[in-house]
């Protein structure tokens, strides 16, 4: 775990063999796409005052139904500051709304959830899981993206907020763009997904894949956007 003696380990990233076999477990372990859209396909759209009303809904929502929020420690302030170099570089710094982290106590479920009223949540529990401080950048950098894209979660019947699958693929790319503008090396994203499917596997709570819809696609869209941006290969003065 990357807190468990509050320090910050840097680990090869995955080579070929390792890659392929990482993409298959994505593709074995995490729900199908399909299911992460249904509850959004067949509901009419919503005013813009309801819109609003239903982000305000959220922004009480999330963190009492996740232990409340952590306003100190190492781990709150680790948070801060790599959300703060998010948002301070490249397209995050010219957003509208004042993009805000928040650390939720929760223990238990590994998620993040982003609104567009600017505010990211990541529970405890996901951030115990990133070994590195470039995986956690990866898991920030995604929910930055969604708040710059303006997408909305929406909460499912079993309590969840989800995004759709087609959210999640054109906010990969931004995510990308953002870790890099960071100064954060954008392969973590790999590695961040590795740690979740091994918490998968291990039969942790792993809520993010069904609120985060992930798929060989996914990854290979991620890879590729990577390869379009630093097509002489990533410099090795990123953080990982």
């Amino acid at each position: 775990m990357l807190f468990s003696n509050f320090t910050i380990s840097r680990r090869p990233l995955l080579g070929g063999i390792a890659l392929l076999l990482f993409i298959a477990a994505c593709v074995v372990f995490a729900p199908k796409e399909e299911k992460a859209t249904t509850a959004q396909t067949d509901k009419p759209a919503l005013t813009a005052e309801q819109q609003r009303e239903q982000d305000a809904e959220q922004q009480q929502f999330i963190p009492q139904h996740f232990g409340g929020e952590v306003t100190s420690g190492t781990q709150y302030d680790l948070v801060q500051r790599v959300g703060t170099a998010l948002a301070t570089h490249g397209d995050a710094k010219n957003s509208r709304k004042p993009i805000r982290f928040h650390l939720l106590a929760e223990s238990i479920y590994i998620n993040i959830y982003a609104i567009p009223t600017g505010d990211v949540y990541v529970t405890t529990a996901l951030v115990n899981r990133m070994h590195t401080e470039g995986e956690l950048a990866a898991a920030l950098a995604g929910a930055v993206a969604h708040v710059l894209s303006g997408h909305h979660m929406e909460i499912t019947p079993a309590l969840q907020l989800q995004y759709t699958a087609l959210q999640e693929k054109n906010t990969d790319a931004r995510a990308v763009k953002l870790m890099g503008d960071a100064g954060y090396d954008p392969q973590a994203m790999l590695g961040m997904f590795r740690n979740l499917v091994e918490a998968y596997n291990a039969h942790a709570d792993v809520t993010f894949f069904t609120t985060h819809p992930s798929s060989e696609d996914r990854i290979t869209k991620i890879t590729e956007s990577i390869k379009a941006l630093y097509p002489s290969g990533v410099p090795a003065s990123l953080s990982k």
